[in-house]
């Protein structure tokens, strides 16, 4: 598959403090990309000057989307999307560093499995200096075993929670059709990964062929870690119903696509358990004591929050804690 192309889609804003450094390990690629596409989102900075100066010395094309007004991350990655021409996307972020082998040994996994959909890999963690951090990704994330589990079961494991940064993803671009558009209210990463994850077999590579960079002025965080925050009861219902709303949206995307689901029953209906758990987890939340421990026990006893949360969530819907973890539910 050494012939095949691979488009690289870099969301940016206000991104010069790592961009070079990025941009650079692209370069390195002992596999160059045919394409980089990068979508810019209405930065301040010097960001649009930094690309300019790097298209200029790129040895495969560089598009620039410039763009005047923002529409956050998720719709910038989207925009980017509609441009990438490879046959396959691999997505990008502004302030990681690739290890020159990232492509090359991603494209060979594709060529040797015709059913693979999407790959991710593991990233070791590095700080903004770019020194080495205790860990990789899948070891610092509370879900180890999923890690694991993924390539047997994707859309089960994937539908609990996000596990795979936008960064370490790379899948089949005839998969766009079925991704775009994606709904504001979704980050992009979880939302291409649960799509292809109906529709195509999923596979982590548990080498390490990026280094993810852990900084303060990231997006997000490293999807799977579990951080509590305090907020109001008000502020935990509503991220509740924010969350009932998504996967309302998934349903119905999955709906649209059942004719193409590899086996659609194994898809729907946990997706629909899902939807359930998430809805009962509100209506406890809401509750008197009595009714919400009904609640949460029952649900604990079906074992809905070991497969689509986590048994720490029960424990703050029985408590109705105003330390609630603020990764997605």
């Amino acid at each position: 598959m050494s012939e095949t192309r691979v488009s690289v889609v870099l969301a940016t804003y206000n991104s010069e403090r790592f961009l070079r450094a990025q941009l650079a390990s692209i370069q390195a690629q002992k596999l160059l990309p045919y394409e980089l596409i990068v979508s810019d989102d209405a930065s301040t900075d010097s960001t649009l000057a930094i690309v300019g100066d790097y298209k200029d010395v790129a040895q495969f094309s560089v598009c620039v989307l410039p763009h005047s007004e923002r529409v956050g991350f998720t719709g910038n990655f989207a925009r980017g999307l509609t441009f990438a021409h490879g046959e396959l996307v691999a997505l990008c972020d502004s302030d990681d560093v690739w290890y020159p082998d990232r492509l090359s040994e991603i494209v060979a996994l594709f060529g040797q499995h015709r059913a693979l959909g999407l790959a991710s890999c593991d990233a070791d963690l590095i700080d903004a200096g770019g020194n080495r951090l205790p860990g990789r990704l899948s070891d610092v994330s509370p879900r180890r075993g999923a890690f694991r589990d993924v390539n047997k079961a994707p859309f089960r494991v994937l539908l609990r929670g996000p596990m795979f940064p936008g960064m370490t993803m790379c899948f089949r671009a005839d998969l766009l059709r079925y991704i775009l558009p994606i709904p504001a209210e979704w980050h992009h990463d979880a939302w291409i990964a649960l799509i292809i994850a109906a529709l195509a077999e999923v596979v982590f590579v548990p080498k390490p062929l990026v280094a993810y960079r852990c900084h303060d002025g990231q997006a997000t965080g490293v999807p799977g870690i579990v951080r509590t925050m305090p907020v109001s009861r008000l502020e935990a219902r509503s991220r509740l119903l924010a969350c009932i709303y998504r996967y309302r949206q998934l349903y119905d995307r999955m709906a649209e696509l059942e004719g193409d689901c590899r086996n659609a029953h194994h898809v729907v209906r946990p997706l629909l358990e899902k939807l359930r758990h998430v809805e009962a987890r509100q209506i406890a939340y809401k509750s008197a004591l009595a009714k919400r421990l009904y609640i949460v026990v029952k649900e604990l006893l079906a074992g809905k929050y070991s497969m689509y949360s986590s048994c720490g969530h029960a424990y703050h819907d029985l408590t109705c804690s105003t330390d609630i973890p603020e990764i997605a539910y």
